[in-house]
């Protein structure tokens, strides 16, 4: 007899197994799609093939939904979503990718597995390399990534690419015409009487809509983009080695059975199953492919999110799993040499620094040292000193000191303390709290960092460096083969003080580069000098801590408002940035500095709230000068009074400047020694920023003048003009770390190559000895035949 609990359970799994039907906006684009199960359990982000749609998950889903969240969206083009025509929408993949990348965060999904078939494997491969953080595994059916895959039915595909003519353009309509959607059903099937003639029928239907069939002439001439992506795909799979089931129809034409055979060239985690069925596998074998699913999700997926995270009170159990699951650090491969203290010195204890210090472990590079002039970790870096905004200026879902790993990002640290609801609200990450995650990330990784131990001087020697040092105000020399500058924005310079303010005494001006006493400015009248972000932050401050009035002055006739860095943050531009051509770099760097730096809307709206705040536009200041205790400043031909002035006017790059440079500085090649730039592009602070390698090493002024200095690396934004963006900060984590890293360890594996020769290529010492095998040794008896 059932109990009422029992009926219960039964009714609520039905209704999760119900399909429903819905359709969300994204770009204007009303997309369609399928979902069921309950969110709480597993999710599956099913992508669809050429030429139908979601429709092909019709049974797939039900099958799972009893323990997985399934969602099935059709894309622009195909289905039941938004059909604009070719000349309102760019039928790209990566354009289809953008448009699946909104789906997926306009339904909230953080984690999900994906199942790549056709068309979804080249859309679902950009979105888990764009964010392999949400990938829980793959679920690979008939989905390529090898040109091992695309076999003869390609070649009229290729002479389309290589020579988009309008024959070959007809050829290849004709071709599509001719194959129709029934030949992707049909062709390799076993038993053509299974299969429902309502699939292709739906199917011709939506792709003889007026309009359609130029949308899949534009994807098809687009697939050869696929193909230049196929090795960032593989490299994707061989990093971050995704569980990885392999569900294949070995008689598809289109993608050959040998794509799939290729994926056990990368992968490790990898669960393989070849089905005597076309392309569409799921039409004959839905149920063996929902059975593989099942067991394979439960074991890979399931079962490794099975732990009750009310029954721990550890927030740092994922974390030390990760590092669990990643294995101990390689050991140190760099030998020793006599005299010499460190292979790397790290200047600076900021995040960046702590981060180069966990990335050369991980690369098996020992003796690393990172040091900081400051007190202590609360003094050390801008986070809880010089940055005075509430909240980080860049996106919260930028890869940052993790390295790849997400357990040790600032998400999962923030989720683990707050939820990942609280984590979901927040549009920026709170300043304090980024301290805090960096503080954690140090304490966490054992990251030690020597405080009070200040950088003097930099003494060249043969092979290596003398750092004259002041620890505990007390000198002492050390030694060290390479040192990477990360200390902050300063690094290569020093804050800008404009001239206008060179006669003033300092007790009557700060710069925001100052630790500053906001409460001393209480009931006082304050000029800002600076429109940028640190301008408006200190004004916020002044007005937060009681002035009487705060006045900003800008220069330009209105506030910078163009974000010149946003336009080409996307990957192909982020990863290639540093390989344009001089002149191509020069004139972005000019354009960034012509537009100016665009101060967030956040701090803009800080100072608003404020009644006794202004901003006076196309207001230079003209001289400021003492009287009494306060300063008269003279903009235009208005004279006006203040009781103290910051200058929000940020930072000159200029290695002659610095102290610690000194010995070799004017051996530095800045980029005006390498370019010339038209008279009409020319900018003189741009050119005194050092023209870096690929790197960030400094180069020599005159080539032989001082070789040593390809062993000093600069991450810090004197590689603005170099590298494109504030080096230093959050975005340039993820590209320039590693560069950076991968060309200390092939220099210091090289110039210890007679060391490494002689350790791989000497004596091997046995695994065994013979006598494991002996036993079993075919012996001739004597006198007799082998039969």
């Amino acid at each position: 007899m059932r109990t009422t609990e029992h009926l219960f359970l039964i009714l609520l799994q039905r209704i999760y197994s119900m399909t429903t039907y819905r359709t969300v906006s994204i770009d204007g684009l009303d997309i369609f799609y399928r979902e069921a199960g309950s969110r709480d359990n597993p999710t599956i982000l099913l992508l669809h093939g050429f030429p139908t749609s979601s429709h092909m998950f019709r049974n797939l889903i039900p099958a799972l939904a009893d323990s997985f969240h399934l969602v099935a969206p059709d894309y622009p083009g195909f289905g039941y979503s938004s059909m604009p025509t070719v000349d309102e929408f760019d039928y790209t993949f990566d354009r289809l990718t953008e448009v699946m990348a909104g789906f997926i965060d306009a339904i909230s999904l953080k984690r999900y597995s994906l199942y790549l078939m056709d068309y979804g494997a080249p859309i679902g491969y950009r979105l888990a390399t764009q964010n392999p953080e949400r990938v829980e595994s793959l679920i690979v059916q008939n989905g390529n990534a090898y040109a091992e895959g695309l076999g003869d039915f390609w070649q009229p595909m290729r002479a389309f690419w290589q020579n988009k003519t309008p024959e070959n353009t007809e050829r290849v309509r004709q071709a599509l015409a001719i194959k129709g959607a029934k030949w992707y059903y049909t062709t390799g099937a076993r038993n053509l009487e299974s299969l429902s003639p309502d699939t292709w029928t739906l199917d011709e239907a939506l792709l003889d809509r007026p309009g359609n069939s130029n949308i899949q002439l534009a994807l098809k001439y687009d697939y050869q983009s696929n193909l230049l992506l196929y090795l960032q795909w593989q490299a994707y799979l061989r990093q971050y080695q995704p569980p990885t089931l392999v569900v294949w129809g070995k008689n598809d034409q289109g993608f050959l059975v040998e794509g799939a055979y290729a994926y056990k060239r990368d992968l490790q985690n990898l669960e393989f199953h070849l089905l005597d069925t076309g392309h569409f596998a799921l039409e004959e074998d839905g149920d063996v492919i929902a059975d593989h699913i099942r067991c394979f999700l439960t074991t890979h997926v399931v079962e490794n999110t099975m732990i009750d995270r009310t029954t721990t009170t550890d927030p740092d159990f994922d974390a030390r799993e990760a590092l669990r699951l990643l294995g101990p650090d390689p050991e140190n491969w760099v030998p020793d040499r006599p005299g010499i203290d460190h292979n790397v010195t790290i200047i600076g204890g900021s995040g960046s620094g702590s981060t180069f210090v966990f990335a050369l472990r991980r690369a098996g590079i020992g003796r690393v040292t990172e040091i900081d002039a400051a007190d202590d970790e609360a003094h050390a870096g801008v986070w809880l000193t010089r940055a005075r905004m509430k909240t980080l200026r860049t996106p919260k879902n930028l890869p940052g000191p993790e390295l790849g790993i997400p357990e040790l990002s600032f998400q999962a640290w923030y989720e683990a303390r707050h939820g990942a609801a609280a984590y979901a609200q927040i549009d920026r990450i709170e300043r304090v709290a980024w301290a805090k995650y960096l503080s954690w990330y140090r304490q966490f990784l054992g990251i030690q960092v020597r405080y009070r131990t200040k950088l003097v001087r930099i003494e060249p020697d043969a092979g290596f460096f003398r750092l004259h040092l002041e620890v505990n105000g007390v000198p002492q020399v050390e030694t060290t083969r390479k040192i990477i500058f990360a200390n902050g924005v300063a690094g290569t310079g020093g804050p800008y003080i404009p001239p206008v303010l060179a006669d003033l005494p300092r007790t009557l001006y700060a710069h925001t580069a100052d630790a500053i006493d906001f409460e001393a400015l209480r009931g006082k009248t304050v000029a800002v000098l600076g429109a940028a972000a640190s301008a408006f932050d200190a004004a916020g401050v002044a007005l937060e801590s009681g002035a009487k009035a705060v006045h900003l002055f800008v220069r330009r006739s209105e506030l910078a408002s163009l974000s010149v860095l946003r336009v080409r943050d996307y990957p192909g531009a982020y990863d290639n940035y540093p390989q344009l051509p001089d002149a191509a770099r020069w004139f972005q760097a000019w354009r960034f500095h012509q537009a100016g730096i665009a101060p967030p809307p956040n701090s803009i709206k800080r100072a608003l709230a404020f009644p006794n705040f202004h901003i006076h536009l196309s207001a230079p200041w003209k001289s400021a000068r003492k009287m009494g205790d306060r300063i008269a400043i003279q903009v235009n031909d208005d004279v006006s009074e203040f009781d103290f002035a910051i200058a929000g006017t940020g930072y000159f790059v200029d290695p002659t400047k610095r102290p610690e440079l000194a010995d070799f500085a004017q051996h530095i090649a800045l980029w005006r020694d390498r370019y010339e730039p038209p008279e009409d592009l020319r900018d003189d602070n741009l050119g005194m920023h050092p023209y870096l390698g690929s790197a960030h090493e400094y180069q020599e002024k005159v080539p032989g003048t001082a070789p040593y200095l390809k062993d000093i690396h600069v991450f810090n934004p004197a590689g603005l003009v170099s590298f494109g963006l504030p080096v230093g900060d959050i975005p340039s984590i993820r590209r320039d770390v590693p560069a950076i890293v991968s060309c200390i360890s092939h220099d210091l594996f090289f110039e210890d190559w007679a060391h490494h020769e002689a350790r791989i290529t000497g004596d091997i010492a046995p695994e065994f000895e013979n006598s494991l095998y002996a036993p079993a040794v075919w012996k001739q008896p004597s006198g007799a035949a082998t039969r």
